[in-house]
């Protein structure tokens, strides 16, 4: 009976798991999941940093002005700056952004640069690399990865079929590097970090040879390394990380073991929000830096292994949405800005759990900063975007029409690759054959279907499908021609 009983709990088992698989996979198929990962992922994240934040500030701040809002009051209004640079990202067309790529590219390097002049930017931490207007600050390195990211994929995906020796990365590299140069400067080396991963995958997505990328990687690794070794500090944190028990726990290494006191402290279900005592000038930059140390505090492992899921399926959504699109600029685009959110999230949460040495990365859209948050959230605008014209979102959105809260927020239809927009708003009957997932369209007989969209490269920004692919030997009549359309096309 008993052994009866085990067999039949684990049949029921084993077909209620297969039920879930099957409802998670036709949930996968449906043609704007990536939109509703996009929105449910960056609405979490946000809204995780504002309570945080708010918890992590909360003694900071009455202790500085004698109010426990007032840092997160400031985060509040920079998360509402974001909401509308966020519309901005999910409204725009691809083609004007790609058109104003340029632009912002020039604008990012004369703010670098003038942000190093004395009496106009501001030193904080350090580092000259803020603007101070009022009660605004904003730091120009943060907009500068985005528009390198913009404008390096319009390079790279000209020249998608030509990426073979070091000339043929101009002028990605020389601009990049003058931006590098730049941030490091200032000195910012963990932004200076973070660019490096915009350029990195960049070139990884766009099919650059394996061997061109090894030697970046050796470059950019002794770069940092004597980059790391050329200030005090830097070197202090680098040689705590290293030899962490020689180290002045009251000196260089103070963060890093506070912060592994925080997560110690936490447990498994954390000591409750609000209730964390790392805050009290235990742990420098609570609220910035080091917020995921107070979220393993008071959230407990439960509350820090939800942050790397979140930021798994960022991964997998950036990714999946790369992977659908056929626009090769967007496709280089979504998978960069991708890796550049995830790789910084990565970075913070590895030097906060001991992993990485000390860098300074904040944590997306969790820790307070109103530049680097208004950034992440025009990030997640770009995403949704990209998600929306995946051909299968498109002949959805199309066909079905668009949700009350699409049309409320103004966004417009959007377009297949290569169509153009019907004057009447009205979707034509070439864009929409176009827009239709790739496996309802039917190849019609005497033409090939197997090698429509083949374009030799294994990079991610190979082109959009190609009409067509039977050949027509030289000087026979094209049969799809009238008698009388010779000569025409």
């Amino acid at each position: 009976m008993r052994s009866r009983e085990m067999s039949s709990g684990m049949s029921e088992a084993l077909a209620s798991a297969k039920k879930a698989r099957a409802a998670l996979t036709a949930w996968l198929a449906r043609p704007l999941t990536s939109l509703h990962i996009v929105l449910g992922v960056f609405g979490l994240l946000t809204l995780l940093g504002l309570v945080m934040v708010l918890s992590a500030s909360s003694v900071e701040s009455f202790e500085q002005v004698g109010s426990s809002y007032s840092v997160f009051r400031r985060q509040l209004l920079f998360c509402l700056a974001g909401l509308v640079v966020f519309w901005i990202g999910m409204r725009i067309p691809p083609k004007v952004l790609r058109a104003l790529a340029p632009a912002l590219l020039v604008g990012a390097v004369l703010l670098l640069a003038l942000v190093l002049v004395p009496g106009v930017g501001e030193v904080r931490g350090g580092a000259r690399s803020w603007f101070v207007v009022g009660p605004i600050s904003i730091q120009p390195a943060e907009i500068a990865k985005v528009a390198l990211a913009l404008w390096g994929a319009q390079v790279l995906a000209v020249r998608q079929r030509m990426i073979g020796n070091w000339r043929q990365l101009s002028p990605l590299l020389p601009v990049a590097m003058v931006m590098f140069t730049l941030i490091v400067v200032e000195p910012d080396l963990g932004t200076a970090i973070s660019l490096a991963i915009v350029v990195y995958a960049l070139l990884f997505f766009a099919g650059t040879p394996l061997r061109l990328l090894a030697a970046l990687t050796l470059g950019g690794l002794a770069g940092a390394v004597v980059l790391g070794l050329s200030a005090g500090y830097r070197q202090s944190r680098i040689m705590s990380f290293l030899a962490p028990h020689d180290s002045d726990p009251l000196g260089a290494a103070y963060q890093a073991k506070q912060a592994l006191y925080s997560l110690a402290d936490g447990g498994l279900f954390g000591v409750g929000l609000g209730q964390g005592r790392a805050k009290w000038s235990y742990l420098p930059n609570a609220h910035n830096d080091f917020i995921y140390a107070i979220i393993g505090e008071e959230l407990g492992m439960v509350g820090a292994i939800a942050v790397l899921v979140l930021f798994g399926l960022l991964a997998y959504v950036g990714l999946r949405i790369a992977s659908r699109n056929t626009d090769p600029w967007l496709k280089l685009v979504v998978a960069t800005l991708t890796v550049w959110m995830v790789g910084q999230a990565t970075i913070n949460i590895g030097y906060v759990v001991g992993l990485l040495p000390v860098t300074g990365i904040p944590l997306p859209l969790v820790s307070s900063g109103g530049s680097a948050l208004v950034t992440a959230m025009f990030v997640g605008g770009l995403l949704a975007n990209a998600a929306r014209h995946e051909p299968e979102a498109i002949a959805a959105l199309r066909t079905h029409g668009q949700g009350r809260v699409a049309r409320l927020l103004g966004l417009k239809l959007p377009e297949p690759y290569g169509a153009r927009a019907p004057r009447s708003g009205a979707p034509s009957p070439r864009a929409a054959k176009d827009a239709r997932p790739p496996a309802q369209r039917s190849a019609p007989s005497g033409r090939s279907s197997s090698g429509a969209g083949s374009s030799g490269r294994s990079g991610w920004a190979g082109g959009a499908s190609r009409r067509g692919g039977q050949k027509q030997v030289p000087g026979q009549r094209d049969p799809r021609r009238l008698p009388d359309q010779r000569g025409r096309r």
